[in-house]
């Protein structure tokens, strides 16, 4: 597990935490390459392939982090899987960046950012960042709440900024209150997050609640 450390250059990032993967390749200087998959496809179906197109030719990576959620159930898994397989068989160390703060990080937008991602269920996934520069800080955490109460933290918090991932049901509210929909790759933010050692944890799924599918009872 790493929780504050930076990771080291050349790091593999990938991200399934949504509708559209993405992986990413950081070096020490420089923007991450970012290659995401087409729409409609699912992560398990290409994540690899994009991981081979990144790395043909290259050296190896010093290590591996992938987007840990909150975000869908599935996409988490594969992402990570990937994640702890790659660095398993390299020898590599692994972490996970939470899916707010890369959303944050990778709008490129400075001051206090409110993120709002569709956590489903008629849900949304919550949490205020304040980035200054190479900097991130989280006043409020992410956390899991109703449509009125995700309201009411953007009217209390009066962010510089407010982005929302996802479609929830009440995306036009939202809209109406100054949110703006945003659905980038988090593979680059999350590279540049784990190089700058901000928002690790373990390369593990962080799941605000259980699924709502479970095994069926003998």
């Amino acid at each position: 597990m790493i929780s504050s450390d930076p990771l080291t250059a050349p790091l593999l990032a990938l991200d399934a935490s949504a509708e559209r993967a993405s992986a990413a390749l950081a070096g020490p200087e420089g923007a991450p390459r970012v290659l995401e998959a087409p729409r409609g496809e699912r992560a398990g179906r290409v994540l690899h392939g994009l991981v081979a197109e990144l790395l043909a030719g290259g050296p190896p990576p010093a290590a591996v982090v992938a987007v840990r959620g909150p975000g869908s159930f599935t996409g988490l898994r594969v992402a990570l899987a990937a994640a702890q397989g790659l660095a398993l068989a390299m020898g590599l160390p692994a972490a996970g960046v939470e899916t707010t703060a890369a959303l944050a990080w990778g709008t490129g937008c400075s001051g206090r950012i409110l993120v709002l991602l569709d956590g489903g269920q008629g849900r949304l996934f919550t949490a205020l960042h304040e980035r200054d520069g190479r900097q991130l800080r989280s006043p409020r955490p992410v956390a899991d709440l109703d449509p009125e109460a995700a309201l009411a933290v953007l009217r209390e918090e009066r962010p510089d900024h407010a982005f929302v991932r996802g479609r929830p049901a009440v995306l036009e509210e939202l809209r109406a209150e100054g949110a703006l929909e945003w659905d980038g790759p988090l593979a680059g933010a999350a590279a540049e997050l784990a190089l700058a050692g901000l928002a690790l944890g373990p390369a593990e799924p962080l799941y605000l609640r259980a699924p709502s599918i479970r095994p069926r009872s003998s």
